[in-house]
This record gives C-alpha cells, sequence and structure tokens, in this order.
C-alpha cells in the first residue's frame, strides 16, 4: 500500500512539475494576445535595468528607448530612460522622462530605489514640485536607515522652497531626519531655516532655530 501511495505521490510531482512550465508558457501567450509586443517590451526593460546596475549608461539608455517606442503607453520605459539619462548627466531629458511616466501612471515613481534617483534628479534640476510630489509617496515606503534619513533632508530642501504654504511639512521632515541622526549638518541647518522662516511668517520670537544654527 505505502509503495503504491509512493508512486502516486510521485507521479503527481512529477506531472506538477511538467504542467508549471505550460502554465508559465500559456499565460505569456495569453499577456501577448491582449498586449501585442509586451514579451519584447519586458527584454527590453530588464537589458535598461541590467545596465543600470552596471552603469553601462548608453545601453541602458537605447534598451529603455525601445522599451518606450515598444510600448508607449507604459510608464516604466519612461522611468528607466529617465535614470538612465540622469546617470549620464542629462537632465533635462531626465525630467523629461519622469514628467512623461507621472502622466502615464501616478504610482510609477513609488519604487523606493527608482523614486528616491529620480527624486534627487528632479531636485538638481529644479523641478522641486515634482521631486516633493515623488519623495511624498517614496518615503512611506522606505526601510529606516540612512538612505531614509537623507532622502528626508532632501525632502526638507525641496519642501523650503515651496514657500510659506510647506513650512510646517519642511519642519517636519527635517525633524525626522534628525530623529535617527540628531547631529546630521544638513538636516539642522536646513531645520533653522525653516524655524527661522516660520517665526519671521507669524512674527513669533521663537529661540530654537538660534540654538540650531549655533551647532
Amino acid at each position: 500500500m505505502r509503495s503504491r501511495l509512493a508512486f502516486a505521490l510521485a507521479l503527481l510531482a512529477l506531472s506538477l512539475v511538467a504542467a508549471a512550465p505550460r502554465h508559465a508558457r500559456a499565460s505569456d501567450f495569453w499577456d501577448e494576445v491582449r498586449t501585442p509586443g509586451l514579451r519584447d517590451w519586458r527584454e527590453d526593460v530588464e537589458r535598461a535595468r541590467t545596465a543600470l546596475r552596471a552603469r553601462r549608461t548608453v545601453q541602458a539608455r537605447q534598451a529603455a528607448d525601445a522599451a518606450v517606442r515598444r510600448l508607449p503607453e507604459r510608464a516604466l520605459g519612461y522611468v528607466l530612460r529617465g535614470l538612465a539619462a540622469g546617470q549620464g548627466g542629462d537632465l533635462a531629458p531626465a525630467i523629461a522622462d519622469f514628467e512623461a511616466a507621472l502622466e502615464r501612471d501616478p504610482a510609477s515613481l513609488d519604487e523606493p530605489l527608482d523614486g528616491a534617483r529620480a527624486a534627487e534628479l528632479l531636485a538638481r534640476g529644479g523641478r522641486h514640485d515634482l521631486a516633493a510630489r515623488v519623495l511624498g509617496r517614496v518615503l512611506g515606503r522606505m526601510r529606516e536607515g540612512g538612505g531614509r534619513r537623507s532622502l528626508y533632508a532632501l525632502y526638507g530642501d525641496v519642501l523650503l522652497t515651496l514657500g510659506p504654504a510647506r513650512l510646517s511639512d519642511a519642519v517636519r521632515a527635517y525633524r525626522e531626519a534628525l530623529r535617527t541622526a540628531a547631529h546630521d549638518p544638513r538636516a539642522g541647518i536646513g531645520l533653522a531655516l525653516a524655524l527661522r522662516r516660520q517665526a519671521a511668517a507669524t512674527d513669533g520670537a521663537g529661540d530654537e532655530w538660534r540654538v540650531l544654527a549655533r551647532r
């Protein structure tokens, strides 16, 4: 009895192993039917990501461009092309691609690594509004750590440029950056400046900014 049961289980295991590739192939087939060019688009995306990781900027840009041309309605190709352009120091086309990606999918830069890098490039290019928008979504998805702390400092910086309406948000961002690194000079200076502007806007005395400024 046990030998027959073992034999049946072995046959079942073999049938499951054999069925898995067929299922995957069937899924790929119907994906391609619904979205012609999807399989090649995925290959373009993978080539772009691989080239980005290896800092092969030209190849990354070419592969991402192929993805955009193949399925222009999909946001990820624009994200990767923008990251490749930024990696090569071309801020204007990078920003244009991030704008195109967000137009197609407001969540296209929510992936923490992509979003963090894009936000840095947007800030460098003067698009502080978009950088703040991206960081506001990305930071809630990131784990604790030095990278997250640095992004909170950047978040404070870009919020600070957006005027009095975002001063309170900038103060909160700098405080969050300082929560895990009390002596971070960038966040400390930013917080002092934000508090000073708050005090001036409300005609308040506020001494905390003076203490921070002396650090």
